[in-house]
């Protein structure tokens, strides 16, 4: 019993971690959060297995094609339903008003939900396309920005001597001269 807690709290945390790398490979985190998932991640096997698993699965997917129902498949599907009611009303032997309506609204519900579903395929081939345009033009204006700034990269140890800006623009200030002196400007 004194498990069931723990057991619980392992599984909110974990939900948490899932939902934070999605949001980090969806680009949808500020730089603070960028740099604490990106922390876990290197402090973290697991995570970062997760993470490049779930990286994966999603181009995958954006690979798959594009899935739509075909307007014939629609005009099949609702010839069958049309054609089991009326062999129920045919069977049942009743033909009133109220087993028509029935029927016509049972066909309603059945063009409705085909047209949720194809609805719903469409916008997800439409989100993903938009998803995978988005994170190309990211990736490749970070990647821009990087080989911009190569020369800072490399040289990184060395900037980081300086504490601020302000301590810089005092260690501009001060004139050099060749004998060691400060009175004389170069």
């Amino acid at each position: 019993m004194s498990d069931q807690p723990q057991i619980e709290e392992d599984d909110e945390r974990s939900d948490e971690q899932l939902t934070r790398i999605v949001s980090y490979l969806d680009g949808e985190l500020d730089d603070t959060q960028m740099n604490e998932v990106e922390q876990a991640l290197v402090a973290d096997r697991a995570l970062r297995d997760q993470a490049e698993s779930l990286s994966r699965t999603w181009a995958l997917l954006d690979a798959l094609e594009d899935v739509s129902a075909s307007r014939q498949f629609t005009q099949a599907t609702l010839a069958s339903v049309t054609a089991d009611v009326l062999e129920a009303q045919k069977q049942s032997g009743s033909s009133g008003l109220k087993t028509s309506l029935k029927s016509l609204l049972s066909l309603q519900s059945l063009i409705w939900f085909i047209v949720g579903i194809v609805a719903g395929i469409t916008g997800l081939a439409v989100s993903g396309a938009f998803r995978s345009e988005i994170g190309d033009q990211e990736e490749n204006r970070v990647i821009h920005v990087m080989l911009n700034n190569l020369e800072l990269l490399r040289n990184i140890e060395y900037y980081e001597v300086v504490p601020d800006a302000d301590a810089l623009k005092q260690v501009q200030l001060q004139p050099v001269s060749d004998t060691g002196s400060e009175d004389a400007p170069q």
